[in-house]
């Protein structure tokens, strides 16, 4: 599967992120996701430690909105289908990518 192939590539980070962005439906649907980036694993619902705030009160870090950083409303509206810009926008991130 070229999911796999792909999340078995070093620093797959961004393209764990593209990808989710195509199989979040089917994804959501099995309760399964292949990704381990914390970002897909907050859109997907589970609950991550993205940051160290150790050093907050307690009273903020009950408080702080990691939730929210996933727009459930847009992530209804999206569907799997790859609009060219988005496609247009990746090519260019790999390109950049590619040259460090």
């Amino acid at each position: 599967m070229v999911v796999n192939r792909l999340l078995k590539q070093p620093n797959n980070d961004y393209t764990q992120l593209w990808l989710q962005t195509m199989t979040y439906r089917v994804d959501k649907e099995a309760k399964k996701s292949p990704y381990t980036n914390d970002l897909c694993k907050i859109v997907m619902g589970k609950k991550v430690n993205l940051w160290n705030m150790d050093w907050l009160k307690d009273e903020f870090k009950q408080k702080f909105p990691i939730a929210r950083i996933c727009n459930k409303k847009k992530l209804q509206e999206s569907d799997s289908e790859i609009r060219f810009k988005q496609r247009e926008n990746y090519t260019e991130t790999a390109k950049v990518i590619r040259t460090m």
